[in-house]
């Protein structure tokens, strides 16, 4: 209906010039101005509703995906996701440094997508005022692969930690680029679901580090 609408007022500023009523033109003018921008806030809206929704359905498709778990080799997965990422990351101006990394247990989808979102989420949290830096290290303790990702960017204050994985939380509300809230809690149902564990360390202007657990191979 909205489209309906836009339509309309489109041929409307024709219709009044064919009446040679110029007057009626004057006066009606202002009005189509209001419309349209009426119209933009509509489809604004809209569109964000519509991403809402989206991301309700890939949090709720995380339990219903079929798991292929099998060993993992995290060192061409993080190589790939690098390569996916490349463009995003030279745009940002963004070095990233991967670690010899222990192989782990999971669902090689699924594990993607963590560290593809924790990637991701360092790069839309860096600090503007200084030089983006993200490091992925890794160790294997106690029948675990332990890896760390990690960034300087702007960092979590302390009250926010438990929360941050909460679904539509944004630790900057004002940044555009800063998404929807989703990635972080798409990690946490993915690690419920492989039996692995999603923490957090942070100071505050200074930097986060994310640490994902997951069995290692046996």
């Amino acid at each position: 209906f909205n489209g309906e609408l836009r339509l309309a007022c489109k041929k409307l500023p024709d219709l009044l010039k064919q009446s040679n009523c110029r007057d009626l033109h004057k006066a009606v003018k202002p009005l189509v101005k209001d419309i349209q921008e009426s119209q933009m806030f509509i489809e604004s809206g809209g569109q964000k509703m519509q991403v809402l929704i989206d991301g309700l359905l890939a949090v709720s498709r995380i339990g219903t995906q079929p798991l292929h778990i099998g060993p993992i080799d995290m060192n061409p997965m993080l190589e790939g996701i690098l390569r996916t990422m490349k463009f995003q990351l030279q745009k940002q101006a963004v070095q990233v440094e991967v670690a010899s990394l222990p192989l782990c247990t999971g669902d090689p989808s699924q594990v993607n997508q963590v560290f593809t979102n924790l990637i991701d989420n360092a790069v839309k949290y860096m600090d503007p005022s200084r030089p983006g830096r993200i490091t992925v290290t890794g160790q294997v303790s106690d029948g675990t692969s332990i890896y760390r990702v990690t960034d300087n960017g702007i960092g979590i204050r302390p009250q926010y930690f438990g929360k941050i994985f909460e679904i539509y939380h944004r630790l900057d509300p004002e940044n555009e680029n800063s998404g929807q809230g989703l990635g972080l809690t798409i990690i946490s149902r993915i690690m419920e679901r492989l039996g692995g564990q999603i923490t957090v360390e942070s100071e505050f202007g200074k930097g986060s580090t994310f640490i994902v657990k997951l069995p290692c191979v046996n």
